[in-house]
C-alpha cells in the first residue's frame, strides 16, 4: 500500500484485529486491489502485502500473522518484518480497512 500513515516506532500493534466487512479484495496473482466500498477507494498490494492481507484475515491477530511472515520470510529480519507489518496495519487501520485492538496491558 502506498498511503501517508502515521509511525509505529518500529513496533507492530499487538493482538486481535477485525477486517471490515467494507473491504473487498481482488487478486490478480502478483498484485492485488483492495476496495473500501464505504468510500470507493481502492488500494494496491504487491504480492508481500497480499501475504500479510491473507494472515491477517486468517488469523485475527497481528502476532500471529507476524509469526507467518518470519517463517515465510526466513530471509528477513523478523525487526524488519515486525516494522513492515505494523505499518501496513496502522495504514489499513487508517484506510478503515481493519480496525486493531491493542493488547491489555
Amino acid at each position: 500500500m502506498t498511503a501517508e500513515s502515521n509511525e509505529t516506532n518500529g513496533a507492530a500493534p499487538s493482538g486481535k484485529l477485525t477486517i471490515s466487512e467494507n473491504a473487498l479484495l481482488e487478486d490478480m496473482g502478483d498484485e492485488a486491489v483492495i476496495l473500501n466500498i464505504n468510500n470507493e477507494r481502492y488500494y494496491g498490494l504487491d504480492r508481500n502485502g497480499i501475504n500479510f492481507w491473507t494472515w491477517l484475515k486468517e488469523e485475527g491477530d497481528v502476532d500471529k500473522a507476524l509469526a507467518r511472515a518470519v517463517a515465510a520470510y526466513d530471509n528477513v529480519d523478523a525487526d524488519t518484518l515486525k516494522k513492515d507489518l505494523g505499518v501496513f496495519v496502522v495504514e489499513l487501520n487508517n484506510a478503515g480497512l481493519l480496525t486493531f485492538h491493542e493488547a491489555d496491558s
